[in-house]
């Protein structure tokens, strides 16, 4: 079963102006507002893409 939304940021440095984290910060702030069930991670250092080491850090985040 999979759990609530999730929102992942993955963040290959802090001036990664391809993917700005702000809006998922916005995002995860408007959930929080309405109690709405969430989560949000954030992978430093993982680019645009996941790899086997980011996948077993969400993999538990996202099923149940």
């Amino acid at each position: 079963m999979l759990k609530p939304p999730l929102m992942f940021d993955v963040a290959k440095s802090p001036d990664d102006s391809r993917v700005p984290i702000e809006p998922i910060q916005k995002m995860a702030a408007a959930f929080e507002k309405v109690k709405g069930v969430h989560k949000l991670l954030t992978i430093e250092g993982a680019g645009q893409a996941f790899n086997a080491q980011h996948t077993a850090i969400i993999a538990p985040a996202m099923i149940d």
